[in-house]
């Protein structure tokens, strides 16, 4: 399997997964958009997945552009139905898919991969996958509707399909896909799987523990951007509500570390 050029088949996906409602577009502006409308209009309880092999405008923290090369990559986004009741911490949906994303890479590609705090999972150093969690609103009645969890995945992309400028942060699971003989489709039914698991746990001081020993922050000083503020400090522990905590004794919620040291 030199490159699977086999798009992502849906049906699959939804056979072995018949629990989610699974929505495939060959090319797509972003799924996270396409997963709050359909948080706006459905009325279901229902997890529904949107799912592409193609984003035209994908985007990440704080709006940045989130690279999304033509062939290779997995993005989808996971349309949670919430109620305010259950609207505990949402940080712990970000590190709960953090963790199910480590478990997919170590159980399909066999790889070791660590989290950097919040949203990005290394394979040796390198950034190979993006979470983004976004709160969904109903702007007439200000209730809360759901939660949105968008993963970008750079799995048969090759680096040369990236800009050069991002060349040295990140990776691919290309290699570790061809020798585990792990097509697009195979991996990502075992994402969901794995994820929707984590999902269930987050609440449980089992799965932060596993989200500890996956971090590849603590210990070590960082600089954290907080919008127009930077704040530098060595990284104590991530709590049982997935925040930053510093020796210092300064807490986070959210944050983006910039560098790490």
């Amino acid at each position: 399997m030199k490159k699977d050029l086999i798009p992502i088949n849906p049906y699959t996906i939804q056979q072995a997964l018949p629990q989610l409602k699974i929505i495939y577009y060959s090319e797509l502006a972003s799924t996270n958009p396409c997963a709050k409308q359909l948080l706006l209009t459905s009325n279901t309880d229902q997890i529904q997945v949107v799912i592409t092999s193609h984003q035209t405008g994908g985007y990440g923290r704080q709006g940045r552009t989130f690279s999304s090369p033509a062939t290779g990559g997995i993005y989808l986004t996971l349309a949670i139905p919430l109620t305010d009741q259950e609207l505990v911490a949402p940080g712990l949906i970000t590190t709960a898919a953090g963790v199910g994303v480590v478990r997919t890479l170590t159980m399909t590609l066999k790889q070791k991969a660590q989290i950097k705090w919040v949203n990005d999972v290394l394979v040796a150093g390198k950034k190979v996958c993006g979470i983004l969690t976004e709160v969904v609103l109903d702007e007439e009645t200000n209730q809360v509707r759901g939660i949105v969890l968008g993963i970008g995945i750079n799995y048969l992309s090759q680096l040369s399909d990236f800009p050069p400028e991002l060349h040295d942060r990140i990776g691919t699971l290309a290699q570790a896909a061809q020798a585990n003989h792990c097509s697009s489709t195979n991996f990502t039914i075992a994402l969901l799987t794995q994820v929707l698991t984590a999902l269930k746990e987050r609440t449980q001081p089992a799965l932060m523990a596993e989200y500890r020993q996956y971090s590849v922050v603590i210990g070590h000083e960082v600089t954290l951007n907080l919008g127009n503020q930077k704040i530098t400090g060595r990284v104590q522990d991530i709590n049982d509500q997935g925040e930053l905590v510093l020796t210092s004794g300064a807490v986070f919620s959210a944050g983006e570390v910039v560098k790490l040291r």
